[in-house]
C-alpha cells in the first residue's frame, strides 16, 4: 500500500475535489468520524467544513491545519469496502489521528481503487498534532498493515513512482473545471518544478497551459493565474478559466509557494540533479542523433522536451524525470545541458564565439603625382609638406603614445572619479 501526504490551509478545496469525484460517479464516501450525517445521506461540504473549523479555530497559529492522505493498495489486493474502511481507520489511529474528525473517500476513477482521507492537525485541546517525518511514518505504518493483513508489498519500497493515470483535457466536455482540477492538482502534487515555464511543460502534455496575469486593481498591483485548454496542435481553444474559480490551491500565490519549496528541496538534495545528469550523459554518449537520444532517455525514465523556432533552431530544452519526479530546464543542470549545447550537437551549428572580430587593414593610398606647374624639386617638396603629414611627425606621435594615456582618458575605464576641488568658504567677519 503506497501512501501520499499533503497539507494545506484551505479545507474547502480538498473537500470540493472529493465531492466532484462523488457527484461524477467516480467515488463515494466510505466512512465519516466526528462529522454529523445528513438525513438524506448526501455529502455536505458546509457541514464537514464546519466540523473541521471547530478544531482549527482552537489554534489559529497553525499555518496548514488540513491534512490529506491518499492510500493506494496494490491492484492485486481484492479488498471489500469493509476491509478498506478498516485499513483506513487503523492507519489514522497509528498516525495519531484516531480521535480526530475525518472523512474517508473511495476513488474509482482509475483502474486502481484507492482511498483519500481528509482531516485536521489540531486536536480538541487546541494542540497541534505532530507532523514531523509524516510521510516516513506513513510508509512504516503501511508496511505494518501489509504484514498484518497479508497485503502485497510494493516492489519500489512504497514510494509511488508514477502519477495517477491522467487524460488530456477535453474542452467540449461539460465537466471542464473538474478536468482542470484533476490534471493541475495531480501534477502539482506529484512533481517538483521551479518556474511557470517548467510547470507548463508538464501541463501541455495534457492539453493545458497556465498564464500569469498582471494588472492594477484600485491602484494596487495584482497577480493572478488563468488556465487555457490546448487543441492537438498546441493552440489555445475556448475561453480561459480563472484560477479563482478552481480554488486557492490553483492560484498564483500557491504556485509561488510550490516554486520555493521545490528550490529548497533541490538545495537540500543535490543528488537529485546528479541522477538526471548521469542519465543524460549516458544517452548522449556514442554519437546518437536526436531521435535515438530522446528514445534512450525515455527508457531510463526521463522525457526531453525541445522548443524550436520557425527556422528549426532549438532555443529551449526541459527534462522531466519520472523517477525523481522533478522537472528541470537544461540551464538548471549546467551550461553543457542548455539549449545551445544541444543546438550545436543536433544541428551542427557552432555556438557564437565571444572573441572580437579583427579589423581588416587596408594599404595606404599612394601619393599623388606632382601637380602640373611644379617644375622643380623644391616646389614639389613644398607641396608635400603643405598637403601631407611629414613622416617624422607621425613617428613622433606613435613614440609618445602609451596605453596608460588611453586608460586615463577613456571614461569607461575610469575606475576612480576625479576628486572635485573643494571651494574654500570665506566667512565674513562680524
Amino acid at each position: 500500500m503506497v501512501p501520499k501526504v499533503n497539507s494545506g490551509a484551505n479545507v474547502y478545496g480538498v473537500l470540493q475535489y472529493n465531492r466532484i469525484k462523488v457527484e461524477a460517479g467516480e467515488g463515494r464516501i466510505l466512512y465519516m468520524q466526528g462529522i454529523p450525517e445528513r438525513s438524506d445521506g448526501r455529502f455536505s461540504i458546509e457541514e464537514c467544513a464546519e466540523a473541521f473549523g471547530y478544531y482549527t479555530a482552537l489554534n489559529p497559529r497553525v499555518r496548514k491545519p488540513v491534512v490529506h492522505f491518499s492510500l493506494n493498495p496494490s491492484p492485486e489486493d481484492r479488498l471489500s469496502e469493509a476491509q478498506l474502511t478498516r485499513l483506513a481507520a487503523e492507519f489514522m489511529e497509528r498516525m495519531g489521528y484516531g480521535r480526530q474528525p475525518y472523512v474517508v473517500f473511495l476513488h474509482e476513477d482509475i483502474a486502481r481503487r484507492h482511498m483519500h482521507v481528509v482531516s485536521v492537525r489540531v486536536d480538541e485541546q487546541g494542540r497541534k498534532i505532530d507532523h514531523n517525518n509524516e510521510l516516513r511514518r506513513a510508509m512504516a505504518v503501511c508496511r505494518e498493515l501489509e504484514h498484518e493483513y497479508g497485503l502485497h508489498v510494493p516492489e519500489d519500497g512504497g514510494v509511488q513512482t508514477e502519477p495517477e493515470e491522467l487524460h488530456r483535457v477535453d474542452y467540449l466536455r461539460s465537466d471542464l473545471k473538474h478536468q482542470l482540477r484533476n490534471v493541475v492538482m495531480t501534477l502539482k502534487q506529484q512533481y517538483g518544478f521551479q518556474s511557470l515555464a517548467e510547470f507548463n511543460t508538464l501541463l501541455e502534455r495534457f492539453g493545458v497551459a497556465a498564464e500569469e496575469i498582471r494588472g492594477d486593481v484600485r491602484g494596487r498591483p495584482y497577480r493572478g493565474l488563468v488556465y487555457h485548454v490546448l487543441d492537438d496542435d498546441g493552440q489555445r481553444t475556448g475561453a480561459a478559466v480563472k484560477a479563482s474559480r478552481l480554488g486557492d490551491f490553483f492560484g498564483w500565490k500557491a504556485l509561488e509557494e510550490k516554486f520555493d519549496a521545490s528550490k529548497q528541496r533541490l538545495r537540500q538534495h543535490p543528488a537529485t540533479l546528479d541522477r538526471t545528469r548521469r542519465e543524460i550523459d549516458r544517452a548522449r554518449s556514442g554519437g546518437r542523433n536526436r531521435k535515438e537520444f530522446t528514445a534512450e532517455l525515455r527508457e531510463n525514465g526521463i522525457d526531453a522536451v525541445f522548443r524550436e523556432n520557425d527556422a528549426g533552431r532549438i532555443y529551449g530544452v526541459t527534462f522531466i524525470d519520472r523517477t525523481t519526479h522533478q522537472v528541470f530546464n537544461g540551464s538548471w543542470l549546467g551550461k553543457e545541458y542548455a539549449a545551445d549545447a544541444f543546438e550545436a550537437w543536433f544541428n551542427g551549428r557552432e555556438q557564437e564565439s565571444s572573441t572580437p572580430i579583427q579589423e581588416e587593414l587596408w594599404p595606404l593610398a599612394p601619393l599623388e603625382p606632382p601637380q602640373p606647374g611644379l617644375s622643380s624639386v623644391e616646389e614639389f617638396e613644398e607641396y608635400i609638406e603643405t598637403h601631407y603629414a611629414s613622416m617624422p611627425d607621425v613617428i613622433g606621435e606613435l613614440m609618445e603614445y602609451t596605453p596608460e594615456k588611453e586608460w586615463e582618458t577613456a571614461p569607461e575605464y575610469r575606475l576612480f572619479p576625479r576628486r572635485k576641488k573643494r571651494r574654500r568658504k570665506i566667512r565674513k567677519r562680524i
